[in-house]
């Protein structure tokens, strides 16, 4: 149950890191072009508006996702790496048990790293919410958790 929990939490902060990416980084609102479908189908970017985000809150969100990524692309990459490196200790000719302890280290430290900067990430944006953005983020927050732990209904991974 709680890690369901944390999935459905883990789910929405990216949905509301990708949809903040999408409309940050975009300029004014296209008028029927190839992104419109695209970005309307996005549950995320259907998020920020019904959060309404004003120009100077969008602006924050940009220069959070600017700071954030290349560091995320960094920590994705040592996880990645290190899961690589406890595959092959186990997998290895050889079994050397304190190897693969030590990759497992690594494994959890690079996994640590990505909630870190995952949670300042939603830190930083939970911040430039104003009080009525946030109670209705909550709220459709709720929904989520409602509509997915519904019977029969599998949890978002």
């Amino acid at each position: 149950m709680r890690t369901s929990i944390h999935r459905i939490v883990f789910f929405l902060a990216v949905v509301l890191f990708t949809a903040a990416s999408v409309l940050a980084q975009e300029g004014p609102e296209p008028q029927g072009g190839q992104d419109q479908p695209r970005r309307q189908n996005n549950p995320g970017v259907n998020i920020l508006r019904q959060l309404g985000l004003n120009r100077e809150q969008m602006q924050q969100v940009r220069q959070i996702n600017v700071r954030r990524q290349p560091l995320m692309d960094a920590a994705q990459r040592r996880f990645r790496q290190a899961n690589r490196r406890l595959d092959e200790s186990i997998y290895a000719d050889q079994l050397v048990e304190a190897e693969v302890q030590e990759r497992i280290k690594e494994v959890q430290l690079s996994q640590a790293e990505l909630i870190r900067l995952r949670s300042m990430s939603e830190l930083s944006i939970r911040k430039i919410l104003t009080p009525d953005q946030l109670n209705k983020f909550r709220r459709l927050r709720q929904r989520f958790d409602e509509v997915n732990s519904r019977p029969g209904r599998q949890a978002v991974n």
